[in-house]
């Protein structure tokens, strides 16, 4: 994963947080994503390109249950809309999903403006 990507997911995760159990779809206007990135470009094919890429990545985990396994297989980003005219960027994740990244004890939070300096993935 890019460091770019990396960056707009943790963005988009940040903005949905809150939502994450409520809501199936996120919305983040274009304008306040490169705000927090820092994205002094106007071309959306990069974002475009990123978040597409992430849809190929898919997310794999076991869950042990009492007397069962569960393998559980989703995107890493579900379906993104990008609508220029209105400058927004609508996207969603899978259930399972959502609900792993409400939890905290899973990761580690980093503060988006830190990470906005960040210039390489080490």
């Amino acid at each position: 994963m890019s460091l770019l990507q990396r960056k707009i997911w943790n963005v988009l995760l940040a903005n949905a947080f809150d939502d994450l159990l409520s809501k199936d779809e996120y919305s983040i206007k274009i304008k306040d994503l490169a705000e927090i990135l820092n994205f002094d470009s106007n071309d959306i094919k990069i974002v475009k390109e990123a978040v597409t890429k992430m849809q190929t990545m898919l997310v794999q985990w076991n869950v042990l249950e009492k007397d069962d396994e569960i393998w559980i297989s989703t995107q890493f980003l579900g379906e993104v809309k990008i609508t220029k005219k209105g400058g927004v960027i609508c996207y969603t994740w899978g259930k399972s999903l959502r609900e792993k990244l409400h939890n905290p004890t899973m990761y580690a939070k980093i503060n988006l403006a830190i990470q906005s300096r960040f210039k390489s993935k080490l």
